[in-house]
């Protein structure tokens, strides 16, 4: 993202208040242009945690619990009902 401070005229470069007031209008895009940079990552079966992962199971028709119970192994397990 551009830093936009580079675009304001030379005679009002030297006011701190509308270097802060571009740079309070930005901050949000800047934000947002980051946190759509890291959404794959949360999504990601690999590295998702908690609702996303829920919410791929749901694209993909699965989810995190167990529908049959697993007997007999090294512990029993109860399917949520």
């Amino acid at each position: 993202m551009r830093d936009y401070t580079e675009y304001i005229t030379p005679q009002h470069r030297q006011a701190e208040k509308i270097t802060q007031h571009i740079e309070l209008m930005t901050r949000a895009l800047v934000d947002i242009s980051a946190l759509s940079a890291k959404l794959n990552a949360f999504f990601s079966i690999d590295s998702g945690m908690g609702k996303q992962v829920d919410a791929v199971g749901e694209w993909i028709g699965l989810s995190r619990f167990v529908k049959t119970p697993i007997k007999g192994v090294y512990f029993h397990w109860i399917p949520k009902r």
